[in-house]
């Protein structure tokens, strides 16, 4: 960047000089406006002089006669200032000519000779007018001369005062001010001869060195809130792993230099990871997630790992054959299927692992369709399998669970929906006490839809209040249908999502539902899932005593899938725990799953539990449980799920 550095000086001499020249012609012009009236007060003058002393001389002598004092006079008048000629006529004796010629700048005078009220005759006096304009000019010029003089000599002092007091001051700040932007240095700016300097610029250069001061200070701030962003911009505050901005641009800068001939891009998730936040809080949440992204990274210290959501992770993984692929995720999957104690939770988290792979250049070429298939992926290993590796024959599953969102509010309008009933037994009598409330659903479109299925998606929709709604008033509904069909006193086991149970809305809508199917509220039992079960929250503690106050009873559904422990259930009301199958299938053939649900009823009994086991599908498991002490049992050994009217025939086939 150039600068001249006269530029400042000139601009201002020339509006010094402008200003200068100024102010003289309008002092000129004040001055000849002064001149002109005085010279207009003089013309005046002559006129009066001429009325006053000389018309009555003249008068005097028109009466007399005496023409040598009418030509005396004459010649007197002619003599005034301004005065180019004098005509007189006093008929009949007398007569004085003017010798003029006509003028612009001639004005005519005339005056009456009277006498003793007879006029004698007349005076004509030929006033030149024009010498006042003329000497008015004269002025003017000497005046601008003087003006443009004095303008000269104001503009170089100006000029010398500026340039030596201001203007150098000036350019050697601009100087250094360049200088500061070249080097970037917090050099303090020097004034030379400070002592000649007026004290406003040297107050100047002193704000002048503050001001560079902060802004040093500043811009060290600056840079490090850019750099802060640009690390918030592309990497994961949490875990301090490259975030999914940073992988994208990873995986497309990879792609573009071709630096690997292909890789497989394995996308990690934690199936019920919300539960340990909802179960003991963010903050071991955020541990939890920071001590698996250090797992990950551990086991893989050379690869390219990413935090791109709040519990998925990625991580770029060169590869020749996919058994070797699948070997080093199972590694993996392994490391993290370990419990891990958190530092702020009760017990160890163990989660599931779900796997999705996406391959290149296999199945996709292009950064989006890496992370669309891996989501696809891993969506069906939640499903089906803890680890999904892509194929084109996927697209049809992923389609299928988008037709189910699709059609998931069009099914709640129409009123698709049927409740199933599946009779819970006494182990021992093999009495029905209580059946559970299933909901099914058989979409015109798609077919029949898992409720394991359509349920969570409903969940991550935010449906499943809609469709419980239904369920609820449906259930109480057949209730008492049901009861005259099995059992006067049977029990109406429903299970409760949730984000159900939680809402605000969920205490107040089952007691509405109490009143209007006027139902005995101990022939509801309600049934939550751990995920209920595990939060230590005061308000879910209300709930369910609120829930027991009305008269119903609360069951823990799935025991045993997740965290569950006893030492858990003793610290929530309830009043039933269900064996999920799991245990069940595999108790015959495991001594050790035998023992562990013998356990399970014997610490249920102990603290006033009742047990209930489920999926109780042989004779021999339901002997088995019942020798063990089991209280209930469910299963397609007793029955399958069915509809009321199912029920209702079959009652009518035995009236029959």
């Amino acid at each position: 960047m150039m600068i001249n550095h006269h530029k400042i000086s000139t601009k201002t001499s020339i509006l010094a000089f402008g200003i200068s020249l100024i102010s003289s012609i309008t002092f000129m012009l004040f001055f000849l406006i002064n001149n002109f009236q005085a010279l207009e007060k003089e013309y005046n003058s002559t006129i009066n002089t001429i009325s006053n002393s000389y018309v009555d001389s003249l008068t005097l002598s028109a009466w007399n006669y005496d023409q040598q004092q009418i030509n005396e006079t004459a010649r007197g008048i002619k003599r005034l200032a301004y005065v180019l000629d004098v005509g007189i006529q006093i008929p009949p004796h007398v007569t004085i000519a003017p010798k003029i010629t006509e003028s612009r700048d001639i004005e005519e005078k005339v005056i009456t000779l009277i006498h003793h009220g007879e006029v004698l005759g007349q005076l004509t006096i030929y006033m030149n007018k024009g010498i006042i304009f003329d000497k008015v000019v004269t002025i003017a010029y000497k005046g601008i001369a003087f003006a443009i003089l004095l303008s000269l000599i104001i503009w170089f002092s100006i000029r010398w005062t500026i340039r030596r007091y201001v203007t150098q001051r000036i350019e050697e700040l601009a100087s250094q001010i360049i200088q500061h932007k070249n080097d970037h240095q917090v050099t303090p700016f020097k004034l030379s001869n400070p002592e000649n300097a007026p004290l406003e610029l040297i107050n100047i250069f002193n704000e002048l060195n503050q001001l560079m001061s902060s802004i040093h200070v500043e811009r060290e701030k600056s840079d490090t809130y850019k750099k802060q962003l640009e690390l918030e911009a592309n990497y994961d505050p949490l875990t301090k792993l490259p975030n999914r901005n940073n992988a994208v641009n990873k995986i497309k800068s990879i792609i573009a230099h071709t630096s690997l001939n292909q890789f497989a891009a394995i996308f990690i998730n934690f199936g019920t990871f919300r539960s340990v936040n909802e179960s003991f809080g963010r903050e071991v949440g955020d541990r939890f997630l920071f001590h698996v992204s250090r797992k990950i990274q551990q086991t893989f210290p050379e690869l390219f790992c990413a935090r791109v959501s709040k519990d998925h992770f990625l991580v770029i993984m060169p590869y020749a054959q996919q058994q070797e692929l699948i070997n080093n995720i199972e590694g993996l999957v392994s490391k993290l299927s370990n419990p891990i104690e958190i530092f702020g939770a009760h017990t160890p988290i163990k989660l599931k692992v779900y796997v999705g792979v996406s391959l290149y250049p296999d199945t996709t070429t292009d950064t989006e369709g890496i992370f669309i298939q891996g989501e696809i992926a891993l969506r069906l290993a939640k499903k089906d399998n803890y680890l999904v590796v892509y194929n084109n024959s996927m697209d049809a599953d992923f389609q299928y669970d988008n037709k189910i969102r699709l059609y998931l509010p069009i099914a709640i309008r129409d009123h698709e929906f049927t409740l199933n009933y599946q009779p819970i037994v006494d182990a021992k009598t093999h009495q029905i006490v209580s059946v559970e409330c299933l909901i099914r659903w058989n979409n015109g479109q798609i077919g029949y839809v898992r409720p394991d299925i359509f349920i969570a998606i409903a969940e991550e929709e935010g449906l499943i209040i809609e469709i419980e709604t239904f369920v609820f008033n449906q259930a109480f509904a057949d209730l008492e249908k049901l009861q005259a069909l099995l059992n006067p006193d049977l029990v109406m086991a429903i299970n409760v999502s949730y984000l159900h149970f939680k809402s605000s809305h969920f205490i107040p809508f089952i007691q509405s539902l109490v009143k209007l199917y006027h139902i005995n509220p101990r022939h509801i039992k309600l049934e939550i899932t751990e995920r209920i079960f595990l939060q230590e929250d005061a308000h879910v503690i209300d709930k369910m005593n609120a829930l027991i106050a009305m008269g119903m009873e609360i069951a823990i559904d799935d025991f045993g899938t997740g965290y569950s422990a006893i030492s858990y259930v003793k610290s929530f009301p309830f009043s039933t725990l269900k064996i999920d199958k799991s245990f069940i299938t595999a108790m015959l053939e495991s001594e050790r799953d035998l023992l562990l649900i013998k356990n399970i009823i014997h610490l249920s009994h102990d603290l006033g539990l009742n047990v209930v086991a489920e999926g109780v599908e042989l004779a021999e498991q339901a002997s088995t449980l019942a020798d063990i002490g089991c209280d209930m049992i469910q299963g397609f050994y007793f029955a399958r799920p069915n509809t009321l009217q199912h029920f209702i025939s079959i009652n009518e086939s035995a009236l029959l």
